[in-house]
C-alpha cells in the first residue's frame, strides 16, 4: 500500500466529483426554477439546466468507456544448462509445462532440438560483431519459435479454466477444435505438432488398434511423445488469430477482446539469493537464466456491460485475469513455495552451525592448553609453590655454570651442604633439573617437558611468573 498515491487519487475524485455534484445541482436547480413558474420563466434557464445535466451524464459515461481496456504483466524466466538443456522448475508450473511440451515435440522433430541446443547453448565468443550475431535477441526464428511454445502453453491454460467455468456444451458456447482454427495451428508449430491426430503419428503406431472403439481420445502419452486434443470453450461468435507484425495472439468476440504476447527478447534474467544452490542443487555458474513479460489486454465493450445484466458467458474472464498471474508470475511462485522464509532458515542454521563449529574448535583448543597445563603440573611440578630465593639462585648459578661443584654452590649462596641438597633433589623431582655424571665429573642441567635442556630464563618465565 502507498498512502501518497491513495491520498493523491482520492484528491483527484473528491474535486471532480464535487464539481461535477455541483453542476448537476445548479442544473437541475434551473430546471426546477423554469418548470415552477409554469413555463413562464426565460427559456435559456431551460437550456443552460439541461446542458449542465447532459455535461454530468457525458463526463460520467467517458470515465466509464475508458475502463475499457485492463493491461496485466508478469515477470517470468526460464532456465537451460550450458549446453542448452531445457531444465524445469520444480513446482512451477508453467516451467514444468514448458519442458513438457518441449521434450515431446524435441522426441519427435530432432532439427527443432538441434535449433534450441544451438541457440541456447553457451559458446566462446572472441569479438563483440560474433557476439551480436549469436545473440538469441538476434536470432527471430528461436524467438519465435520459443513464442509459439509460450502461446501454446497460454492457449492450454485457457483450455482448462473455459472447461472448468462452462462445464457444458450449450447453444451460447462454440467449442473451437484444431480444424475450426486450421490457420493458426499452421502457425504454431507447437500446437500443430502435439494437436496433430495421433493416427498420423508414428510415436503412437503400437496404439492405434487399442483405442478403435474407445471413444474421443482427449490425451494420449508414449515414450516421452504428448497427445493432446485441442478444444476451447468460448462464447459463441468468438474467434482466435495471430497479428504476426505485433506478435499478438487474438481471442476475439463483439464484446470483448484478449490479446496475450509472449514477451521474450532473448535476454537473461536472475533468481533470488542461493536459489540455485538450495532449490535446483546447480550451481550459479552451471546454468543460464532468461526472463520474458508476459502480457495480457483485455479490451471490453462498456455499453454492453452498461446497459445488459447477463454476464454468465463473460465472468470467466475474471477467472483469467486472476489464474494467469498466479501460473505465468515467478515472484508468485517464489512466495506460494515460501522460499525467502526457508532461505532464512538455511541463513540461521549455517550460521549456527558454524557458531557450533567455531565453540567446537574454541573448547578443543581449551581442552588441549588444560591437557599442557596439567602434563605441565605433572613434569614440572607446576602444583608447586613458586621458587623461592635460594631456588632461583641455584637455578640461576646452575644455568650458568652447570659443573659447578656442591660446595662451591652452598657457599655461594651461604647455606649448608645439607640444605642445598635437600633443595636439589626437591628440583629434580619437580623436573627442572638434572644431574648427569659425565666422565666422573657431575652436571647439571635445566630441564622442560619432554626432559631437554633448557634455559634459565625460560624456566623462569614459566615457573616464577
Amino acid at each position: 500500500m502507498k498512502p501518497l498515491n491513495v491520498i493523491k487519487e482520492r484528491k483527484g475524485l473528491l474535486f471532480r466529483n464535487l464539481v461535477l455534484v455541483s453542476l448537476l445541482s445548479i442544473g437541475i436547480s434551473l430546471l426546477a426554477n423554469f418548470f415552477s413558474n409554469k413555463y413562464n420563466a426565460n427559456s435559456i434557464l431551460l437550456w443552460i439546466g439541461v446542458s449542465l445535466i447532459f455535461i454530468v451524464i457525458l463526463v460520467y459515461l467517458v470515465i466509464f468507456y475508458k475502463s475499457k481496456e485492463y493491461t496485466i504483466k508478469e515477470e517470468s524466466l526460464f532456465i537451460t544448462d550450458k549446453k542448452g538443456i531445457f531444465l524445469p522448475i520444480n513446482r512451477f508450473r508453467l516451467s514444468e509445462d514448458m519442458h513438457s511440451s518441449l521434450s515431446s515435440v524435441f522426441k519427435e522433430n530432432n532439427t527443432f532440438k538441434e535449433k534450441w541446443e544451438n541457440a541456447f547453448k553457451e559458446n566462446e565468443i572472441k569479438n563483440k560483431e560474433e557476439f551480436k550475431k549469436m545473440h538469441i535477441s538476434n536470432n527471430e526464428d528461436i524467438i519465435g519459435f520459443f513464442g509459439e511454445l509460450v502461446e501454446y502453453i497460454f492457449l492450454k491454460k485457457l483450455s482448462v479454466i473455459t472447461v472448468d467455468y462452462f462445464n457444458t456444451k450449450s447453444n451460447e458456447i462454440e467449442v473451437l477444435t484444431r480444424d475450426k482454427i486450421s490457420d493458426y495451428v499452421l502457425q504454431n508449430r507447437i500446437l500443430e505438432m502435439i494437436s496433430k491426430p495421433f493416427e498420423e503419428r508414428s510415436a503412437f503406431s503400437n496404439n492405434k488398434s487399442d483405442t478403435k472403439d474407445s471413444g474421443t481420445i482427449y490425451a494420449m502419452f508414449a515414450n516421452g511423445v504428448v497427445y493432446e486434443r485441442f478444444e476451447l470453450l468460448l462464447p459463441k461468435g468468438t474467434s482466435l488469430s495471430k497479428d504476426k507484425k505485433n506478435n499478438t495472439l487474438i481471442i476475439k468476440n463483439r464484446n470483448y477482446s484478449i490479446c496475450f504476447k509472449h514477451g521474450f527478447g532473448g535476454f537473461s534474467s536472475s533468481t533470488p539469493r542461493g536459489f540455485e544452490k538450495y532449490y535446483l542443487n546447480k550451481g550459479f555458474d552451471e546454468i543460464n537464466h532468461y526472463s520474458f513479460t508476459p502480457k495480457l489486454k483485455i479490451k471490453l465493450n462498456p455499453f454492453f456491460f452498461l446497459f445488459f445484466s447477463n454476464w454468465k458467458n463473460m465472468n470467466w474472464i475474471d477467472i483469467i485475469c486472476e489464474e494467469f498471474s498466479n501460473y505465468f508470475s515467478f515472484d508468485k511462485f517464489i512466495e506460494k513455495i515460501g522460499y525467502e522464509y526457508a532461505l532464512t532458515n538455511i541463513i540461521i542454521n549455517e550460521n549456527c552451525k558454524k557458531s557450533e563449529r567455531n565453540n567446537d574448535a574454541t573448547n578443543q583448543v581449551q581442552r588441549k592448553q588444560n591437557d599442557y597445563r596439567k602434563n605441565d603440573e605433572i613434569t614440572h611440578g607446576k602444583s608447586a609453590p613458586a621458587f623461592d630465593n635460594h631456588e632461583q639462585q641455584i637455578i640461576e648459578l646452575l644455568a650458568k655454570n652447570s659443573s659447578i661443584e656442591e660446595g662451591e654452590l652452598g657457599k655461594s649462596l651461604g647455606i649448608s651442604l645439607v640444605y642445598l641438597r635437600k633443595m636439589l633433589n626437591s628440583l629434580q623431582e619437580k623436573r627442572v633439573i638434572s644431574c648427569r655424571m659425565i666422565g666422573g665429573k657431575k652436571y647439571w642441567l635445566m630441564l622442560d617437558r619432554n626432559n631437554h635442556r633448557k634455559t634459565y630464563s625460560q624456566i623462569l618465565n614459566e615457573k616464577c611468573d
